[in-house]
């Protein structure tokens, strides 16, 4: 019965470092991607350019909070949970708008 407690502590030890070490991660690259000319909207459209790279870069900086300082909160998770998803499904919107925004003008 110890054993089984400790080996389970041990389990969620680990999965807590992974998740810390991937959100470091994630950060590492929407940094990498918020510097980066190559994006879903290319820097040269006027606000979508730098509008995706700012999303993306705040959606990873919530998921990066969440995983170093509230791990534990189950409120506070389910708030930054959903803070994310909108943040993804704005971007995933703003990135269709210009896409069509784009090939309104190129087809006239």
């Amino acid at each position: 019965m110890k054993q089984n407690y400790l080996q389970s502590e041990m389990k969620n030890i680990k999965q807590r470092r992974n998740k810390r070490f991937f959100s470091w991660l994630w950060l590492l690259i929407a940094f990498l991607y918020f510097v980066s000319p190559f994006d879903m909207i290319p820097d040269t459209i006027p606000v979508g350019g730098w509008a995706d790279d700012c999303l993306v870069l705040c959606a990873v900086s919530v998921n990066f909070i969440q995983q170093q300082f509230f791990q534990d909160n189950e409120s506070v998770n389910k708030a930054l949970n959903l803070f994310k998803l909108f943040l993804v499904l704005f971007i995933f919107v703003l990135s269709i708008v210009f896409y069509l925004i784009i090939f309104l003008f190129v087809k006239n």
